[in-house]
Parts: C-alpha cells; structure tokens; sequence
C-alpha cells in the first residue's frame, strides 16, 4: 500500500513536467518510506485512501486549480496527523 501510495504522490508532481522537481519529490518521499509504513499501520483504512486519492484525481483532471490544491493540502495534513501519531505511539 505504501508503494502505491508514494507511486500515486509522486504521478502528481511528475505531471507537472519538471524532471529536477520529480526527483526532489521522489528523494523526499524515498526519505519518508518508513513514516508511511508505520503510519499505514496505524491508519489501516483503505477505502478511505482509495476514496481520496479517487477524488484528487478527479479535481485535477476537472482542472478545477484552487480545488485541487485545497483538496490536496486537506489530503496531506490528514497524513501528516496519522504520521505523527503513529509516531508517538509506543511499539507493539
């Protein structure tokens, strides 16, 4: 799950054209592997990932710009809260 999902972010920035941007992203989201491992543990709802990643798919091919970005702002703070609590918690 956490190699598609990494698979799906990295499609985004990819689609924006830039092959130096590309590889910034694909170095960070390398650096983040682990975070999203546990936090996919932590997380377990993949209907709910599916969902999401279905509906900023949606809005960038829509081309709906200021959606797209606030949806996807949304998408990445709800993964920063299940990262940081798969963190704290104790191992286990």
């Amino acid at each position: 799950l956490v190699e598609a999902d990494l698979a799906f972010h990295l499609a985004i920035v990819a689609a924006a054209g830039s092959r130096r941007l590309t590889r910034a992203a694909q170095s960070a989201l390398n650096e983040l592997r682990l975070v999203l491992s546990v936090a996919d543990r932590a997380g377990d709802d993949l209907p709910a990932l599916v969902a999401d990643h279905q509906y900023l798919v949606e809005v960038f091919r829509g081309g709906h710009r200021r959606e797209a970005i606030s949806s996807l702002e949304e998408h990445l703070s709800r993964a920063e809260v299940l990262a940081r609590r798969a963190a704290a918690e104790p191992p286990g």
